[in-house]
C-alpha cells in the first residue's frame, strides 16, 4: 500500500506470486524537452504471474495461466461503477473515486476498490449498486505491449501470450518490440532468447504499469523479492 516500507531480499530464485522489484527503463516525462524524451532507469514493484513456457491470458480482468484461473490477491484493486441516488454518502477522493455522469437524480462514479471496500460501499445509504466495470480502449491502442497489428489486447482482455523460453527464436519487429524491450541485447529481426522471461502484473489492475504496458522482464533485470 502507499507509504508502506519494505525490504527487498536479493535472490536468483523466484516463485509464482512473488512480489519483486525489477529494473525498468522509461521516458523521462519530467524532462523539459520537445520531441523524444530521454530514457532513464528506475525500479518497479510487481507480482510474478507467469514466466517462460507459460501461456498467460486475461479475460475480463480474470487471469489465466496455462488455461487455469489464477485467483486475484485479497487486496487486488479493480475498477467499479458506483450508482448513487441523491447525495453521495462518501467523500470524493480523486485518486480513488471519479465522477462519471448523472441521469436524473442518479449519479454514477468510477472507483478503484478492493473487495472489502466493495462490500462497504454496497452497504451505504443511497448507493443503488456497485458493479465491476471494464474500461474500454481502442482496438489497437499503442500503449499496450502486443504481439501483432490484428490483436485487440488491453488491460482487461490481454493475450493469449506464450512467453518465450531460453533458446527460442522470436521475430522482433516494430509491432511487438515493446514486449521484448527489457530483454538485454534485443534487436529488430530474428532474435534468440537467452534467459528466462517473466510476466509481471500489478495488484492495482487499472493503475499499474506492468507487463501489459512495458512487456516481459528478463531474469537479469530482477533485483529481489519483497519481504
Amino acid at each position: 500500500m502507499t507509504g508502506t516500507e519494505f525490504f527487498v531480499t536479493p535472490t536468483d530464485e523466484y516463485h509464482r506470486n512473488d512480489i519483486v522489484v525489477f529494473e525498468h527503463v522509461f521516458p523521462d516525462f519530467d524532462a523539459d524537452e520537445y520531441g523524444e524524451r530521454p530514457l532513464i532507469t528506475g525500479k518497479k514493484l510487481c507480482r510474478i504471474i507467469a514466466w517462460s513456457g507459460d501461456v498467460v491470458e486475461i479475460r475480463n480482468d480474470e487471469v489465466y495461466v496455462n488455461n487455469r484461473l489464477v485467483p486475484a490477491p485479497a487486496k487486488a484493486i479493480f475498477l467499479y461503477q458506483i450508482r448513487v441516488k441523491g447525495q453521495p454518502p462518501f467523500e470524493i477522493d480523486q485518486n480513488k473515486i471519479l465522477y462519471q455522469n448523472k441521469v436524473g437524480d442518479t449519479s454514477v462514479y468510477l472507483a478503484h476498490l478492493m473487495q472489502s471496500e466493495v462490500k462497504e460501499f454496497s452497504a451505504m445509504v443511497n448507493v443503488i449498486s456497485v458493479s465491476h466495470y471494464i474500461k474500454g480502449y481502442g482496438t489497437r491502442d499503442s500503449m499496450f505491449a502486443r504481439s501483432s497489428l490484428t490483436d485487440t489486447w488491453n488491460q482487461a482482455n490481454y493475450g493469449p501470450l506464450r512467453i518465450p523460453s531460453p533458446g527460442d527464436t522470436v521475430e522482433v519487429n516494430e509491432v511487438n518490440f515493446k514486449l521484448f524491450q527489457h530483454v538485454p541485447g534485443v534487436e529488430m529481426g530474428t532474435f534468440i532468447i537467452r534467459e528466462k522471461l517473466y510476466f509481471m502484473l500489478g495488484d492495482n489492475r487499472y493503475a499499474s504499469e506492468d507487463s501489459r504496458l512495458i512487456g516481459l522482464i528478463a531474469h537479469s533485470k530482477m533485483y529481489g523479492v519483497v519481504e
